[in-house]
């Protein structure tokens, strides 16, 4: 069974202040001339005609700015009032649940979002240290949510941060890999990097000198790291020995930190020359997942805005069943507000009942057509080497 697509109308409001009033004409003198001022002398009536024309001149002027005034009265009123709505839009506007995407800072208040500041305080110290870390976790487990939290904190400290993500990185051959993460790096942060100024692992260690960044620390971070598994073997080799290199010398560059970003398999990368990363695989950062209270805390979030209760048993099962896994635990969230709320009692109670109803029958569908749960089926599909 196909999932529903929750549709959200936006009610277009025509204030009738965009509807203009009518103008107000000024009365003008009338441009003829009484039949009893047609004896004066040619001489005179000239004057006459031309102070006429002086006052219709006045008189045409202040109508046209009149009319001008009153425009610019009506586009304020409209602006102002299609403001208001936008603002009434916002804080009307009721989050909705996302699942396998990156929480940036910029819709956090439109999405339902753990806080993870306070988990994210070890990760702080190991880049603040310097270290060179491996954060790897469950696919779709928030990690790269977290990354961007972090990033945040860092930030506000004067660290310049970039990322970058090896999904999109070419890795056909050594110069079209540096090639392609050269263009990644321009792409994410056109600031610092040029299109061309990598195009090898010299390069890149060039641009990373410290006397380039104005004594300005940077963090790197690197998300689908696992990416680079399926990459051939002198790819890898030249990676990691451009890591090392930084890293044993980092007096020389501006590189405090460096995160790779990834499931569990990032921690066994190597390569024939190189036979560990230089990413700490003795002691990585594991990304936790959500605990029973922060679910809890999650899910009255969502009640609250939609007026409803979910019994505390639900709340319970959702995260026995998914463990707390980020993505899962807002996909049963979407199963609830797509398909559940029309099951609703009289006093809009979601109950145990319904909800395991929905678990046995329903529920598989949901996590079937989840864009995760396809990619993990896909990669253990996949043949190892020598694996008949």
């Amino acid at each position: 069974m196909s999932s529903k697509i929750t549709q959200v109308f936006r009610r277009t409001v025509f204030p009738t202040h965009f509807v203009a009033h009518r103008v107000q004409y000024l009365q003008s003198q009338k441009p003829y001339l009484p039949l009893s001022r047609t004896l004066k002398s040619l001489k005179d009536l000239n004057q006459e005609n031309k102070d006429l024309s002086q006052e219709n001149e006045l008189s045409r002027n202040q109508l046209e700015a009149s009319r001008k005034y009153r425009y610019y009265d009506l586009i304020y009123e409209g602006h102002k009032y299609r403001s208001k709505d936008i603002t009434e839009h916002k804080i009307c506007h009721k989050r909705r649940w996302t699942a396998n995407s990156i929480i940036e800072n910029s819709i956090r208040n439109y999405v339902y979002f753990v806080d993870l500041e306070e988990t994210n305080a070890p990760l702080l110290d190991m880049i603040l240290r310097g270290e060179f870390v491996a954060l790897y976790g469950a696919r779709a487990s928030g990690k790269s949510t977290r990354v961007f939290q972090v990033m945040e904190k860092l930030k506000s400290q004067g660290i310049v941060c970039i990322y970058v993500s090896f999904e999109g990185v070419n890795m056909e051959t050594t110069d079209i890999f540096w090639s392609a993460l050269g263009a990644e790096l321009h792409i994410n942060t056109p600031q610092h990097f040029k299109l061309n100024d990598i195009k090898s692992a010299y390069d890149f260690k060039l641009k990373l000198q410290k006397e380039k960044w104005n004594d300005k620390h940077v963090v790197l971070f690197i998300d689908e790291f696992d990416a680079l598994l399926e990459a051939p073997d002198d790819i890898k080799s030249s990676f990691f020995e451009t890591i090392r290199t930084i890293k044993n010398a980092r007096d020389y560059y501006a590189l405090l930190s460096s995160v790779a970003i990834g499931p569990f398999s990032i921690l066994h990368l190597s390569s024939d020359r190189i036979t560990t990363s230089p990413f700490n695989g003795r002691d990585p950062f594991r990304n936790p997942n959500f605990t029973l209270e922060q679910v809890q805390t999650v899910y009255k979030k969502f009640e609250d805005d939609y007026k409803l209760t979910i019994d505390p048993e639900i709340i319970e099962d959702i995260y026995n069943r998914t463990n707390g896994h980020a993505s899962l635990v807002c996909l049963c969230g979407k199963a609830i507000h797509s398909y559940l709320m029309s099951k609703l009692n009289i006093n809009r109670r979601l109950s145990y009942s319904t909800w395991l109803n929905f678990v046995i029958y329903s529920m598989q569908d949901m996590i079937a057509d989840c864009s995760t749960f396809r990619k993990m089926i896909t990669t253990l599909k996949k043949k190892k080497p020598g694996q008949l």
